[in-house]
């Protein structure tokens, strides 16, 4: 698959994802109005990924990974583990526990998605870190033999927008922020359950 192929697919996801869930009006709590909000924007990172590879700046795109990420993960937190104090903390300050708090306490409380959240922080949060801040990774894709431009392999850039063969970090984040969003906790959407069901076998993956 090139990567405008995957960019296409992610483009149709997203769109269909986007449909289903803006403007749509719930009866909810506090703790998942919060939570619907940082899946909402995460689902609004993993578009900005997509427009920036379609405009050949992979260098932004990929600073991109941790934040797409870490707002699933704090969205899943919110809804599934956070105290109502913590809740409350967030809300009027912004206030977190350590990344590695929040993983723990996700371990603790939210399988399944624990064992995906984990094996990504484990595997690509040292990447996604020197993408989005120190920078070292842009640097090693912008050093060649003659000149300093910009060389971010194809296959990588399929791989953050879309189906790469070991990370499908954007579209892999977008399925699982939709099973949250129309879940019974909040937009209970049995249709679009089914429907996003259908997608991931069009997509080549299993269910989650």
């Amino acid at each position: 698959m090139s990567l405008s192929q995957a960019i296409n697919l992610a483009k149709d996801l997203s769109i269909w994802l986007n449909e289903r869930t803006n403007g749509k009006r719930n009866q909810v709590s506090r703790r998942s109005q919060t939570g619907l909000g940082l899946l909402q924007h995460s689902l609004d990172v993993a578009d900005a990924i997509v427009i920036l590879s379609e405009k050949n700046l992979p260098g932004p795109a990929w600073a991109l990974a941790r934040p797409l990420f870490e707002s699933y993960v704090l969205g899943i937190w919110i809804l599934k583990c956070a105290s109502d104090e913590s809740v409350d903390q967030f809300l009027s300050n912004g206030r977190l526990p350590k990344f590695s708090k929040l993983l723990k306490a996700i371990d603790n409380k939210a399988k399944p998605q624990a064992d995906w959240i984990r094996d990504t922080d484990k595997v690509n949060m040292r990447h996604f870190h020197g993408f989005t801040h120190g920078g070292i990774q842009h640097v090693s894709r912008r050093i060649t033999k003659n000149a300093v431009e910009p060389n971010y392999p194809e296959q990588e850039l399929e791989s953050l927008v879309n189906l790469g063969v070991e990370v499908s970090i954007r579209v892999e984040v977008s399925i699982r922020v939709g099973v949250e969003i129309f879940s019974p906790v909040l937009m209970n959407d049995g249709t679009a359950i089914k429907h996003l069901y259908e997608r991931t076998l069009h997509l080549g993956r299993r269910p989650l």
